[in-house]
């Protein structure tokens, strides 16, 4: 018999956001309400947001982000988003 177990979460589960930095793993996280705009470096000063970026992939991220939020406050949807994950695998 196998056995899978899964995450499940609704939107309004998230708590919080978080960035690592792809250089030195360091991390911020900001919950929904506090994040008005993304992060331009992390806490070790490596520059996440560069020119191009700031024109093209910023608009997108902080409207993924505003979605989030205004999803994660509705009630009477009649429906649920559920998110699954496999659970993370233990080495």
């Amino acid at each position: 018999m196998t056995v899978e177990r899964k995450i499940v979460f609704e939107l309004n589960d998230i708590k919080a956001i978080s960035f690592q930095c792809d250089k030195c793993t360091s991390r911020i996280a900001m919950s929904l309400d506090d994040l008005k705009e993304l992060p331009k470096q992390c806490p070790n000063a490596h520059r996440w947001i560069t020119g191009e970026q700031e024109l093209t992939n910023v608009p997108t991220l902080m409207k993924f982000i505003e979605t989030l939020r205004v999803l994660a406050r509705q009630k009477a949807l009649g429906f649920k988003i559920l998110l699954e994950f496999d659970e993370p695998k233990v080495s």
